[in-house]
């Protein structure tokens, strides 16, 4: 059986709810400043109580109001408890934050003491060492033991998703979120890779005061697969392909977007009775899959 397994990715350390919004009910928006990052000692954690935001639109207002106010590392804004979490320069007074808020046409008061504030950026930075590969893994598969020159091939990408995460289908839907996608890097003489995505579930976004919508969502496993040929004349021999997923991997009020590479062997012979199917049962949705060229 030609396989091979990954849970290694590319962009391990992941800005904390890049992406707040997609696929997260609207609850929290965040999101990482250009600058470099402060230590431990050189910032802490504000909690500001929030009023005036009757949408998710006005947390996205507030969270770009707090960004752009000097010492600040980072800001996430959740728009269902009507908090806004900043870490902030130590040397700084909060009570710029508060004004920032002010100006941007929301309240903004201090939430909770500093003993709190500790005990929540050490939590912070607790989830910040999660990576997007320790909730997704991907396993990639070959429909059989060589290929002939002029045939073709497929490989099955089978992702396996954590308890209670999920990750979005291609097409997407008209909702929000990162659709995910499927690509493989082909060596000279294999032509065509073509991206085929599993059926997904339809799940409903709501965003409070905002009309609700849907997207397309995978849970627990989901196999896509990707399709192509061997050039005529191709050398007989072994071809080493990577397989590209890249996705955005949920959970309510949590998303990870990040990109994993997965290495396959594959065999060009003449041979006749020593090519093989294999893997047929993962194979057996493969002509219910969807071909979609691009992202979206």
């Amino acid at each position: 059986m030609n396989q091979s397994v990954t849970r290694i990715s590319l962009s391990a350390t992941v800005a904390f709810l890049l992406f707040g919004l997609a696929g997260c009910g609207g609850d929290s928006i965040s999101s990482n400043s250009g600058s470099a990052p402060l230590s431990a000692t050189e910032s802490r954690l504000v909690t500001l109580e929030i009023t005036g935001m009757n949408c998710t639109a006005c947390a996205v207002s507030v969270r770009k109001a707090l960004e752009i106010v000097p010492g600040v590392q980072k800001a996430r804004v959740e728009f269902d408890t009507h908090s806004a979490f900043v870490q902030f320069g130590k040397g700084h007074d909060e009570q710029v934050l508060i004004e920032a808020v002010k100006q941007a046409g929301f309240g903004a008061a201090s939430k909770i003491t500093e003993k709190q504030n500790v005990e929540a950026l050490a939590e912070e930075k607790k989830y910040l060492s999660s990576s997007f590969a320790e909730h997704l893994g991907v396993t990639v598969f070959s429909d059989a033991s060589a290929y002939r020159p002029g045939g073709a091939f497929r490989i099955a990408v089978v992702i396996d998703i954590g308890d209670g995460w999920h990750i979005y289908g291609n097409p997407l839907g008209p909702g929000i979120g990162q659709p995910t996608v499927i690509f493989a890097e082909l060596p000279a003489g294999f032509s065509s890779a073509t991206a085929r995505y599993a059926l997904a579930e339809k799940h409903t976004q709501d965003f409070g005061d905002a009309e609700s919508t849907w997207v397309w969502e995978h849970a627990g496993k989901a196999i896509h697969f990707l399709s192509g040929t061997v050039d005529i004349g191709t050398s007989l021999g072994k071809y080493h392909v990577e397989v590209r997923v890249s996705a955005q991997v949920c959970k309510p009020g949590s998303c990870l977007p990040g990109n994993v590479v997965v290495p396959i062997d594959l065999t060009v012979s003449e041979s006749g009775d020593g090519i093989q199917a294999t893997n047929v049962e993962l194979f057996k949705d493969f002509d219910k899959a969807v071909v979609q060229s691009e992202g979206v």
